[in-house]
């Protein structure tokens, strides 16, 4: 196949430690765009490991289920694999961009196998990194350039090429994206205003605070949801981690747990233990909520340096879990506080039943942003109903 006629792949990928996803299209004619999750966790196995899998695996499930790669003479469990076959805990505590490269390959080599893409096409790849590894984007850009060349994936080789390639600080597809004007007024240029971006997700919490264009403020700290999740796990006994952060992320009242919620996280067999177990998980998971948000609140207080912000963007997969407490940490910003709607209109709009809810839409507004900075296009335009809504409220709804 000549250079000019292989395959192009567009994808930007946010490697969140709840959840990997990624945004891509094929080709450049017509943006098609699809959805790719990834479980987060990554394991380096032996060859004979993953060589027993595949002789005892039944059925053929999705290429991100049954994800290992080959790269030099490593291999590796990726994803739901990792998790379930070789029970990978979660690492919150190693730099996200070590994870992040067998992670992107990974998708790369899923998506060619979803679409037959063959083992050679070109690649355009954009990703978010916490502020405090942004400097490591280099390093991330040479090991996927030396990656791509030569690695395999599900028993397939894969040779790419990468064309092009850009690192954002988490909350950077936000703030390119996202802004929008109030109700009746014109948006002002960045170089004009105060804008403040503030992103928690499930590992860490970030604050990046703009002066008139310029970073005046860039800090990341681990006060992500995983705070409130440990210290659960602490209060109470056998809860797992991945198992307690579902539960509780659904729960219909986030200030005061449902009985129907906490029946799911029991451990024990014995009736007439139940309710005590049941009244202790609820204590624990108000009395670690209430912890969080106090430690949030302090976190901020201590930071905000700016005592005039213009906007106020808010993002990442625990904002929806946090909101009403968010508008109340935050009471001199109200006004100015937008929470990414449109983006996540145009979400919903794009990808149908395949974002099942507000929360999910919430954790790929930022990637979702950054796809449209690496197309360099304009964002699908609103249908008319939302595009009503838009005029009417901009990004700025209150709970």
């Amino acid at each position: 196949m000549s250079e000019a006629s292989l395959t192009s792949v567009t994808i930007a990928a946010d490697f969140g430690a709840s959840l990997a996803r990624a945004i891509y299209t094929i080709g450049n004619e017509k943006i098609e765009q699809s959805l790719i999750f990834f479980e987060p966790e990554v394991v380096e196995v032996h060859r004979e490991s993953i060589e027993t899998y595949e002789n005892s695996k039944q059925g053929t499930g999705r290429e991100e289920n049954s994800a290992w790669l080959k790269l030099g003479e490593t291999y590796y469990a990726v994803g739901f694999l990792a998790r379930n076959r070789f029970h990978t805990l979660k690492s919150l505590n190693t730099l996200k961009i070590d994870a992040a490269i067998p992670l992107m390959l990974s998708m790369l080599g899923a998506i060619a196998q979803k679409h037959k893409l063959g083992n050679k096409f070109k690649v355009t790849i954009g990703i978010l990194l916490p502020l405090s590894e942004h400097e490591d984007k280099g390093r991330f850009h040479q090991a996927i350039v030396e990656g791509m060349k030569n690695f395999t994936f599900r028993g397939e080789e894969y040779s790419l090429e990468l064309k092009r390639f850009i690192a954002l600080p988490e909350g950077g597809g936000l703030l390119t994206k996202a802004r929008a004007p109030k109700a009746n007024q014109k948006l002002e240029p960045m170089k004009t205003v105060n804008v403040a971006v503030l992103m928690i997700g499930y590992r860490n919490s970030s604050l990046m605070v703009l002066e008139k264009g310029e970073l005046v403020k860039g800090i990341t700290s681990d006060f992500g949801f995983s705070k409130m999740i440990h210290r659960i796990i602490q209060m109470t006994s056998g809860q797992k981690e991945e198992r307690l952060t579902e539960v509780i992320s659904q729960m219909k009242s986030k200030k005061n747990p449902d009985k129907k919620s906490l029946e799911k996280l029991v451990r024990t067999t014995r009736t007439e233990l139940k309710q005590a177990e049941i009244e202790s998980l609820k204590s624990a998971i108000i009395s670690a909520r209430k912890e969080y948000i106090t430690l949030l609140k302090n976190w901020l207080k201590q930071e905000l340096v700016l005592s005039k912000i213009d906007e106020f963007l808010i993002g990442g997969g625990t904002v929806m879990y946090l909101k009403e407490e968010i508008m109340e940490i935050l009471p001199n910003y109200i006004e100015q506080l937008n929470w990414g709607h449109t983006l996540e209109k145009r979400i919903h709009q794009t990808f149908g039943k395949d974002v099942v809810n507000d929360e999910l839409a919430a954790r790929l507004a930022d990637v979702y942003g950054l796809f449209y900075v690496l197309l360099n296009v304009p964002m699908p335009s609103l249908s008319k109903s939302e595009d009503n809504t838009e005029a009417n409220e901009g990004s700025y709804a209150r709970a």
